[in-house]
């Protein structure tokens, strides 16, 4: 079987993504033939391109002709969206008031910035670093105006006027004119028909593992679909991925997903089921009845249907991860920094605002498989940085994976995510530095004792600073998670989470704040009024993996948002502007601290007047 797997937009371009790869590695194993399509990649080196930027101005400067008199027809006519036109026009207008030198300027950088994020010398210097992503940041916005409010970022997308349901995404997947990914696609749906169609009897798979990849990736395959039609033979497509393995429920009941997008959809832990469906499309008769964790549209009724959940896979059992036929020479960043797991699931698995870890059944590695797998990637392809994305790692663990680390002699650099809990000791601290732990990304959450409790987060809220200090004490960089919103949150709960961060610059030495969202399948949701929730909005987003929701007390809307920019504004003062916060993304700044050391990215200070680096995107976590 020839299977086509396709990685859309948006995403970070400077890495591969660990889907992809273990997907990989499970199809070359079952001896499947597999083509690799990193589209998210391919379409952001398009974009950064003298020949984009070029295009780009076209397209913008004929939107900034025929928006006046859209504008004159709306009025006259009175039809709706006169406002919405009107602020489009408005926003083009302002970027093309810095005149053509700007643009002949960006044209003539944006290659050389692209490069540049390629090149050690120039990637590790903070300065060139932070300049090559202010000139990648305007190439990206001008091709976003004529499709303004939608709008492209370096790994994400903002589509604010499209809700996630069947009728509004399905007229933007069709949409030449609001959707921003049409136009990209074109240009590689040659090379993909012809790696899917090669074989009649193909598969193609398209991962879509987040938020920000459910509009192009549903885009995507919309113009596959549109290019096959309905001829007999045309290759299966299947639709698999973190994002929509949430949504069973809602897919069941959504026939327009299946006509419109997908063959298939393949739920939950998906390398043994897509593996396993590569299989049956092989077979004579195509029957898909016996494959797991699947949704598809049968044949001859067009019925929906599903099949039974898979049981438990063992990590042990699972194929390597394999990075080949991924071009990794091409990614923008000098390095590989790659993802890898050494469990699934989550073994506290009690946060009540937790989901993450939804259709996962909780699982080890074998340390000694997962040094062999480090090992490999390490003496195939030089890896030499890893990011392990489990939801947490127990201390006992760890010790397991530094003894075996320095007893193996990998000269590898590392980070991951972790509990405040007692089991991180100082001697194991110290000797996860000396393994090659960069940095330690922990769930802080929130200053608030009550919350915590709440929350369920199952640790001391004053133990943990004595956590963090002795972690900092080992040399290691401490990243701190934290979040605002949860139900019935006050704002002296909120100010208290700020003043920890603030207080303690010199053992929290980098943090990502983010707004809590109520997942569909978060432990929250088995009892929503004992938190505080007064009810569940049942709103137009039957798509959507969060859920709309009224607290009975606490921060919500305008004071929320006015609480978060406070954090914003009042931490900016405790840090100031530190090269941490200029970096966008944690591999990034890993590889800073794998390169610079901690105590470098600690203390390196932008100076006010480099508006470039003052004015960065918040960190990217």
């Amino acid at each position: 079987m020839r299977v086509t797997l396709i990685f859309p937009p948006q995403w970070t371009a400077a890495q591969p993504h660990l889907g992809m790869a273990t997907l990989n590695g499970e199809l070359r194993r079952a001896g499947h033939e597999v083509r690799l399509h990193d589209l998210n990649l391919a379409v952001v080196e398009q974009l950064l391109s003298s020949s984009s930027v070029a295009l780009s101005l076209r397209r913008t400067l004929s939107a900034a002709e025929l928006l006046p008199l859209e504008l004159v027809l709306r009025r006259n006519a009175e039809l709706g969206g006169l406002d919405a036109a009107a602020e489009k026009l408005g926003v083009i207008e302002r970027w093309l008031a810095g005149g053509a030198e700007q643009v002949r300027e960006l044209s003539a950088q944006v290659e050389g910035a692209r490069e540049d994020l390629r090149r050690g010398a120039t990637y590790y210097s903070p300065a060139s670093y932070v300049a090559a992503h202010g000139i990648l940041d305007r190439a990206i916005e001008l091709y976003s105006l004529p499709y303004y409010p939608s709008r492209l970022l370096w790994n994400g997308l903002l589509h604010p006027h499209v809700p996630l349901n069947p009728d509004a995404v399905i007229a933007f997947a069709q949409s030449s004119t609001d959707n921003p990914f049409r136009a990209l696609f074109e240009p590689w749906l040659p090379k993909i028909l012809e790696d899917a169609g090669a074989i009649a009897s193909g598969l193609v798979g398209i991962s879509i593992s987040a938020y920000s990849q459910v509009l192009p990736g549903l885009t995507l395959a919309m113009m596959l679909r549109e290019a096959w039609g309905e001829r007999p033979g045309r290759p299966h497509l299947s639709i698999g991925g973190n994002f929509f393995s949430r949504l069973r429920d809602a897919l069941v009941s959504s026939p327009a997903f299946f006509t419109h997008f997908a063959d298939s959809v393949v739920i939950g832990e998906g390398e043994r089921p897509f593996s396993a469906l590569a299989t049956a499309l092989e077979g004579p008769s195509g029957d898909l009845s016996a494959v797991p964790c699947l949704l598809y549209r049968a044949p001859d009724s067009g019925e929906i249907r599903e099949t039974p959940e898979a049981r438990n896979y063992p990590m042990n059992d699972l194929a390597a991860q394999s990075l080949e036929g991924l071009p990794l020479d091409r990614y923008l960043s000098p390095e590989r920094v790659i993802c890898i797991r050494a469990s699934k699931g989550c073994y506290y698995g009690a946060c009540a605002f937790c989901d993450s870890y939804h259709g996962l059944q909780s699982d080890q590695m074998n340390i000694s498989r997962l040094i062999a797998e480090m090992r490999h990637l390490h003496e195939t392809h030089g890896i030499r940085h890893f990011e392990f994305v489990d939801q947490c790692i127990a201390p006992g663990y760890v010790s397991q994976m530094c003894d075996a680390i320095l007893e193996a002699g990998l000269d590898v650099r590392w980070f991951m995510n972790a509990r405040t809990e007692p089991g991180f000791t100082p001697e194991l601290l110290g000797r996860m530095k000396r393994a090659g732990v960069t940095m330690v990304m922990w769930g802080i959450e929130s200053g608030s004792a009550r919350l915590l409790k709440l929350m369920k987060k199952g640790v001391s809220p004053s133990g943990r600073l004595q956590i963090l200090k002795d972690a900092s004490d080992a040399g290691l960089f401490n990243f701190a998670y934290v979040f605002f919103g949860f139900p019935t949150e006050t704002e002296a709960e909120a100010m208290s989470t700020i003043d920890l961060i603030r207080d303690h610059t010199d053992i929290i030495h980098a943090y990502g704040r983010s707004v809590f969202s109520l997942g569909r399948h978060s432990p929250l949701m088995h009892d929503p009024e004992a938190y505080g929730v007064l009810r569940v909005v049942e709103d137009d987003q039957s798509w959507a993996t969060e859920i709309s929701y009224q607290a009975s007390v606490g921060l919500q809307g305008e004071a929320l948002s006015e609480m978060v920019a406070r954090c914003a504004h009042l931490c900016r003062e405790a840090y100031g502007d530190p090269l941490w916060m200029a970096l966008r993304s944690r591999e990034a700044l890993h590889l800073y601290l794998a390169r610079h050391g901690r105590d470098y990215v600690q203390r390196f200070q932008f100076p006010r007047s480099n508006q470039a680096a003052t004015n960065q995107p918040e960190f990217i976590f």
